[in-house]
């Protein structure tokens, strides 16, 4: 079946920014959908540091309102057929 994958920045703060996968089938229905964290690394001092200044006025920019206060609310509303943005 033919599937369409998509994904959005629903948070974010000055060293993170969590990004919200959906995959959708037939009619929009969600099939699965994912929450997945990505930190900020420094690879010249080796530990996690602040995205740079240009990288997270981007994020701020593209950022979608988180569409549920945590991942298990999320599950429920997409369970209900609610996908809250688009």
């Amino acid at each position: 079946e033919p599937v369409e994958i998509s994904s959005t920045i629903i948070d974010h703060s000055p060293g993170w920014i969590v990004v919200e996968f959906l995959m959708r089938g037939k009619e929009n229905q969600v099939k699965s959908f994912m929450w997945s964290h990505f930190v900020s690394f420094d690879l010249k001092n080796q530990k996690a540091g602040p995205i740079p200044e240009e990288v997270m006025k981007l994020i701020e920019e593209s950022t979608t309102p988180k569409p549920a206060e945590n991942f298990d609310e999320r599950f429920l509303q997409l369970r209900k057929g609610l996908v809250g943005y688009e």
